[in-house]
C-alpha cells in the first residue's frame, strides 16, 4: 500500500510539470528493521548529510527524505542499545531510492552506576554501596572481581540481574590493612558480553614511631636509681606504653633479657625508680615507646652504681683472763667490692682506737663472725677494740667495745657428773676451788642439746652464792632418750669462765602391760582384765582396753574404754557392755607413755550365748485309777545348746501360766540339740495345767519355751 502511494504521487509530480520543465530532484523512501529480529525499529535516529537533515522513524520503522538534489548521500541511523550505521545513497535526478537499512543490538552487559567509590579518610568510613545497572534486553549473570588486600568483602559478589533492573552492591573495607596515603583499586564487574570497571579509593592512616629522649640518671646509690626521659612525638597512632630499658650492655632493647620499667603516660616528661641493683656497676639505661607501628627507643645514658659499703659490729670481748682475752666479731655486709682486710684495733686510752693504734688481722673474706685470741695484755686494765674492714682505700669502724682484764681468775676444778637422770630432770654439779680476785660474781651452768660447748647464750641456770665449794641446781622440762651438753660457769666482772663440758643422755624405761583372761562372761557384758607390770620412765599417763570383733589386734580406733589411774603397777580392769551374744572378741590392754601407746598381748573371748528352748504338744494324756489319777508325756525342742552349752533340761508345770523352776520341775538328761520328753503321773483330775520346757546355761540363767495347756477330767 505503501508503495503504491509512492507511485501515485511520483505519477502526479510528473504530470503536474510541463513538458518543457525539467526535473533535478529525488526522494529516499526507507525503512530500519532490526538484524536479529527482523523486526521493524521505531523511534530510531536518522541523520543526513550534507545538510544534517535529522528525522525519527515512525511506529512502523519508515522515513522519508523529499526533494533532496542530485548527488550522493550519507545516512547515520542510531538508536540506544544498537550500534550506529551509516549507509551511502545516490540521488539521480527525477528517480526515487528506496532502502531498507538493518541495524544490529550493542550486545547487553551490566553496568555500575558510578566510576568511583571513595572511602575518604576522615570519617573512617569502612562500609560504601554502589549500583549494578542492565540496561539491556535479557538478564545477564554477573560476577565482581578484584585483586586487593584491603578489601574485605563484596556482598553480593555475584548474581544474574534481570534485564532492565538495579542492584545495590556493599563494599566492605579493612583500614588496618591500607597502606600509608592514598589507596586505589579497580573493582571489576564482569557480565556475560562484557564488563564494567569502579574505581575504588582510600586514604590509609600514616603511621609515625614516637620519639622519646633519655636524660641523665639520678639519685644513684649502690643499689638504686631513678631514670628520666622527655616525650618529643607521640607517634601516630599515639603510643600505647612507655618507659626504660636498662642492662650492663649498650643499647638494651625490651626483647632482650634485659630490665624494663613502665612509666606513667601523662606528662611529656616522665621518671621511674628502680632499685635491687648491682652496686658498683655500668648500667645503660634508654628510654622507649610503642604504638601500633612498633617500638622505638632513646639515645644511650650510662651510669655507675656507687660501690656497697662492707658493714662491720664489734662484739664483747670473751674469754677474758688476766693478760688475755678474745676478740669478737662480725661482717654483717662483705660489700661490693668485698673488702680486703678485716682484723681489731685496740689501745688502752683511746676510746676509739684505729688501726694506728695496735690493730690484729683475722683471715677471711666472707660476711661471718669472726674471732681472734689476744693475749700479752696487761692484768687489770681496761681496753678499748673496734672491729674493722678496709673496702677499697677506706677503713671502716664498727662500735666500740672496753673491757678490763682479771686479777686473778676463778679456779672451777670441774663441771661434775649429772645426777638423778630421769626422763625429763637431772641434777647438775660442779665444784669451785678458788673464788679468784676480784671474787666470781655469779656462778651457775649453761646446758644445750645442740652443741657441745654451750654458753650462757644457750639455756642458763644461775645458783645462788659465792663461796668456795661444790654447788648443784636440778633442771626439769628435758627431753626423754635425748643427749645433753652442760657446762660450769663463773662471771668475773664482765668475764665469763666456763668449765669443762660433760655429757648426760635422759632416760626411757618401756612402760609394760599384759592383757589377762577376761571374766564375768555374760550374753552382752564382760569384765576385761591386765596388768601393768612395769610402770616406766616416765610413768603412763592413761591405761585402759581396746577391743574389737573384726580383727585380731584391735587398737585405740577400735572400741576403746579407759581405766581410772596412771604411773602405778598392778592390775587394772574393766567392766563392759553392750556387746553382742556369742561374738567372738579380741581385746590388748594398752597404755600411753609419753604419746606413745603401748600394747599388751591379744587375748579372745566369746561372749555367752543363751540356749533356744521351744515347748512342743502335750501328749498321751490318760487317767488311771477310775479317773483319780492322770498322766501325761511333755515334750520339748532344744533348737540350739548356746554358748557354752546348757548343763541342764526339762519340763516345769503348774496350774497357773508361767511355771519356773520353783514349782514343778522334771529334769531329763541329755546335753545334745534336738528333742526331748518327760512323762508326768499324778497329775490331778478337772485341772487345767500349763508347761514350759526349759534349758539352764553355765551361768546359772534358765531359758524358757512358751506356756503350753493341758486339760485333765
Amino acid at each position: 500500500m505503501k508503495q503504491l502511494l509512492y507511485l501515485i504521487t511520483a505519477l502526479l509530480l510528473i504530470c503536474s510539470c510541463s513538458e518543457s520543465e525539467k526535473v533535478t530532484t529525488g526522494n529516499i523512501y526507507g525503512t530500519v528493521s532490526d538484524k536479529s529480529t527482523g523486526e521493524l525499529v521505531p523511534i530510531a535516529n536518522v541523520l543526513l548529510k550534507p545538510g544534517s537533515i535529522a528525522k525519527t522513524t515512525g511506529t512502523d520503522g519508515s522515513f522519508e527524505f523529499i526533494g533532496l538534489e542530485a548527488g550522493t548521500y550519507t545516512i547515520e541511523i542510531t538508536k540506544e542499545s544498537y550500534n550506529s550505521k551509516t549507509e551511502q545513497i545516490t540521488i539521480v535526478a527525477g528517480q526515487d531510492v528506496e532502502k531498507q537499512i538493518i541495524i544490529e543490538r550493542i550486545p547487553a552487559v551490566v553496568t555500575v552506576d558510578r566510576d568511583i567509590l571513595d572511602f575518604g579518610d576522615k570519617d573512617k568510613t569502612s562500609t560504601l554501596s554502589f549500583s549494578i545497572v542492565n540496561s539491556g534486553y535479557e538478564d545477564l549473570v554477573w560476577s565482581a572481581e578484584y585483586e586487593c588486600p584491603w578489601i574485605k568483602e563484596i556482598n553480593p559478589s555475584n548474581g544474574t540481574l534481570k534485564y532492565g533492573k538495579t542492584e545495590p552492591i556493599t563494599v566492605v573495607i579493612d583500614r588496618v590493612k591500607l597502606a600509608g596515603g592514598d589507596n586505589e583499586t579497580k573493582l571489576v564487574i564482569k557480565s556475560t558480553n562484557g564488563r564494567s570497571e569502579l574505581t575504588i579509593k582510600a586514604i590509609g592512616e600514616i603511621f609515625l614511631l614516637p620519639v622519646v629522649v633519655t636524660k641523665e640518671v639520678e639519685d644513684i646509690t649502690s643499689k638504686a636509681a631513678t631514670f628520666h626521659g622527655e616525650m618529643t612525638h607521640e607517634g601516630n597512632p599515639v603510643y600505647s606504653e612507655r618507659g626504660f630499658v636498662y642492662a650492663t650492655i649498650a643499647q638494651p632493647t625490651i626483647e632482650e633479657n634485659t630490665g624494663k620499667l613502665v612509666a606513667e603516660k601523662d606528662a611529656t616528661t616522665f621518671s621511674s625508680a628502680i632499685s635491687e641493683l648491682t652496686p658498683n656497676t655500668v648500667y645503660y639505661v634508654r628510654t622507649y615507646a610503642i604504638n601500633e607501628d612498633g617500638v622505638s627507643y632513646g639515645n644511650d645514658v650510662t651510669f655507675t652504681t656507687e660501690i656497697q659499703p662492707t658493714t662491720v659490729v664489734t662484739s664483747a670481748a670473751t674469754d677474758i683472763s688476766m693478760n688475755a682475752a678474745t676478740f669478737n666479731g662480725k661482717i654483717t655486709d662483705a660489700g661490693i667490692p668485698t673488702y680486703s682486710e678485716r682484723g681489731f684495733c685496740y689501745d688502752t686510752s683511746n676510746n676509739l682506737p684505729t688501726i694506728a693504734n695496735t690493730k690484729k688481722i683475722v683471715e677471711g673474706s666472707d660476711s661471718e663472725s669472726y674471732s681472734i685470741k689476744v693475749s700479752g695484755l696487761t692484768q687489770e686494765t681496761t681496753y678499748h677494740i673496734r672491729a674493722y674492714a678496709i673496702q677499697g682505700t677506706e677503713v671502716i669502724y664498727g662500735n666500740e667495745v672496753s673491757f678490763s682484764t682479771t686479777g686473778v681468775e676463778p679456779t672451777i676444778l670441774s663441771t661434775s657428773s649429772a645426777t638423778d637422770i630421769s626422763a625429763n630432770s637431772a641434777t647438775l654439779n660442779a665444784s669451785i676451788i678458788d673464788a679468784g680476785i676480784p671474787a666470781y660474781s655469779e656462778r651457775g651452768f649453761c646446758y644445750s642439746s645442740t652443741t657441745s660447748t654451750p654458753t650462757i647464750s644457750d639455756i642458763q641456770i644461775a645458783v645462788t652464792g659465792q663461796e668456795v665449794g661444790n654447788y648443784s641446781t636440778s633442771i626439769t622440762g628435758l627431753v626423754l632418750e635425748t643427749t645433753y651438753y652442760v657446762r660450769a660457769y663463773v662471771k668475773q666482772g664482765a668475764n665469763v669462765i666456763y668449765g669443762n663440758t660433760i655429757s648426760f643422755t635422759t632416760v626411757w624405761v618401756a612402760t609394760t602391760v599384759t592383757t589377762s583372761n577376761v571374766t564375768n562372761l555374760g550374753t552382752t557384758t564382760a569384765t576385761l582384765n591386765g596388768v601393768v607390770t612395769n610402770k616406766g620412765t616416765p610413768g603412763y599417763s592413761e591405761r585402759g582396753f581396746c577391743y574389737s570383733s573384726s580383727t585380731t589386734t584391735p587398737t585405740i580406733n577400735n572400741d576403746r574404754v579407759s581405766v581410772a589411774g596412771m604411773g602405778v603397777a598392778g592390775n587394772f580392769k574393766k567392766d563392759i557392755t553392750g556387746l553382742r551374744s556369742g561374738e567372738i572378741y579380741y581385746v590388748r590392754a594398752y597404755v600411753i607413755q609419753d604419746s606413745r601407746v603401748v600394747y599388751g598381748n591379744t587375748v579372745q573371748f566369746v561372749t555367752v550365748e543363751l540356749p533356744v528352748v521351744y515347748t512342743n504338744s502335750v501328749t498321751n494324756i490318760t487317767s488311771s485309777n477310775f479317773g483319780l489319777n492322770w498322766s501325761a508325756i511333755f515334750n520339748g525342742t532344744i533348737q540350739s545348746i548356746g554358748y557354752p552349752g546348757y548343763t541342764e533340761r526339762g519340763f516345769v508345770y503348774n496350774t497357773y501360766m508361767n511355771p519356773t523352776v520353783s514349782n514343778s520341775k522334771k529334769v531329763v538328761s541329755g546335753k545334745a540339740a534336738g528333742t526331748f520328753y518327760a512323762t508326768i503321773t499324778n497329775l490331778s483330775s478337772y485341772k487345767t495345767y500349763y508347761v514350759r520346757a526349759y534349758a539352764k546355761s553355765p551361768s546359772g540363767t534358765i531359758v524358757y519355751g512358751d506356756n503350753v495347756s493341758f486339760r485333765t477330767y
